[in-house]
């Protein structure tokens, strides 16, 4: 048993950097951070490709400018990009037969669904209606006024069904029947463009917020209280402390425990993890009904850049008979990769997304076959038109089976909805007999208007520091 801490942030991701720092900063500095994966970031991880680049396995973007904290630390540097909006841009649709969509017809096509999503009335939306029962009359009705030639004809489901898709990576849902649209004024956007990238990868925030503790402490915050490799396995009471016992037997004290793991490993592990402590019904209704999914990226690595340079997005058209054909193969999850963009800091790897139950299948595959049957499916989409030469290496992101995250970011359901579930639910602390919090809970699915977001999970981290520094006890 060490020292007793003054507090200790389970989780070195956005959120539980952000309170270390906050604290530290405001001269807490009996502090201890720990981190189960062998790196700080959490659900932010940039990572640096053997040929050279980058990829962000996770956090991508800095949605929108104004009041986004994140986007105030990286653009006072200058460490934004120019022309994120590429991103979204000389993107082309392609049908499964390989027949590519008229460019006119596929600026239609995204003009109808960004036209919906940025015209969403929650007050004309009846409760507890699903994503996709708002989008899917919409859609049907928009695709029927474009009046497109006959060739278009099949066109429509298999529009629907990429917008299903499409919406599944946005909320970060299993299915848009999951995901409730009639919450939606609970999410606050902030102003601007949301698809905002880094210059140097999205690691850059942690060298940002832990520069000042850094500067404090010599340039050793990160190496004298931040262990990484610590994964927690009980919190318990005792007395008015917290003890916290990682998987490897060493345990802690502390006045103050900040938790900062995602919904998808508080749902899964509260139960174990909380040591005699009964939580609020409260907190384990929005734990069991706010929703929790996996988005996931397939990496593919060309010898050269395998699309020409007018295009920076290939939206996928899976057609019934497809889909049918792939899954006799047993390649059904890869009817769920919906888009291919070339990536930022590395034109020669193409980002397949993939969303879905098919998203956790994908996990269970080796790099090996993934890039076999994603340079397979390319040949076949492309190869009359382009040339798709072998791929040298594939990386994936596997955010389901790593039991340090189980998914990627939470969402508002239908169900969650109807129980009048709100985020104070998650984010209200534990307090012992004086009323003072000992067990705080961070991180962005407890942000009543940023959830999903890394935004939203730095603010969380600097309130529930803040909840400890304007304490009675601190």
């Amino acid at each position: 048993m060490n020292q007793i801490k003054k507090v200790i942030v389970i989780g070195a991701g956005a959120s539980g950097i952000a309170a270390a720092t906050r604290l530290y900063e405001r001269g807490i500095r009996n502090i201890l951070v720990l981190e189960a994966e062998n790196r700080i970031g959490g659900r932010v991880h940039t990572v640096d490709l053997p040929s050279g680049g980058l990829v962000e396995y996770g956090a991508q973007f800095i949605h929108g400018q104004k009041k986004n904290v994140v986007h105030e630390l990286a653009s006072a540097l200058n460490l934004v990009g120019t022309n994120d909006c590429a991103f979204v841009e000389n993107c082309v649709f392609i049908k499964t037969s390989a027949d590519m969509v008229d460019r006119e017809i596929g600026d239609k096509l995204l003009e109808l669904f960004y036209g919906i999503t940025s015209k969403i009335d929650v007050s004309e939306v009846k409760s507890h209606t699903s994503t996709a029962d708002y989008f899917i009359p919409r859609l049907e009705e928009g695709f029927d006024e474009l009046h497109l030639d006959q060739k278009y004809s099949d066109v429509k489901k298999e529009f629907i069904d990429w917008c299903h898709q499409m919406m599944n990576s946005i909320d970060g849902s299993e299915s848009w029947f999951d995901s409730s649209i009639s919450t939606l004024d609970e999410y606050w956007e902030c102003e601007g463009n949301q698809l905002i990238m880094w210059k140097t990868g999205y690691k850059t925030l942690f060298s940002l917020l832990t520069a000042k503790s850094q500067e404090i402490a010599n340039g050793k915050f990160l190496d004298e209280n931040v262990i990484t490799n610590k994964p927690v396995r009980k919190i318990s009471l005792n007395d008015d402390l917290v003890r916290v016992e990682c998987e490897d037997g060493d345990s802690y004290l502390a006045n103050h425990v900040i938790l900062t793991v995602s919904l998808g490993v508080l749902r899964e592990k509260y139960q174990e993890m909380f040591d005699g402590i009964s939580l609020p019904e409260k907190k384990i209704l929005a734990l069991n009904n706010f929703g929790f999914s996996t988005v996931n990226k397939i990496f593919i690595k060309y010898p050269h850049r395998c699309l020409p340079k007018d295009i920076n997005c290939l939206c996928l058209l899976w057609s019934e008979q497809d889909k049918e054909e792939y899954a006799k193969q047993g390649l059904e999850w890869l009817t769920d990769v919906f888009s291919f963009h070339r990536t930022q800091h590395a034109d020669d790897v193409l980002c397949g997304w993939i969303v879905g139950p098919s998203s956790r299948k994908m996990e269970e595959l080796s790099e090996e076959e993934i890039k076999v049957h994603v340079t397979t499916l390319l040949r076949k989409l492309l190869g009359a038109h382009f040339e798709i030469v072998d791929a040298e290496y594939c990386l994936r992101s596997t955010w389901s089976s790593n039991k340090h995250f189980r998914g990627v970011y939470s969402y508002r359901t239908p169900a969650s909805e109807e129980l009048g579930i709100t985020s104070d639910f998650l984010s209200s602390p534990l307090t012992n007999k004086n009323d003072i919090p000992v067990i705080l809970f961070a991180g962005e699915a407890t942000h009543p208007h940023y959830y999903s977001t890394v935004h939203g999970a730095v603010e969380t981290g600097w309130r529930e520091a803040d909840r400890i520094l304007s304490s009675n006890e601190v």
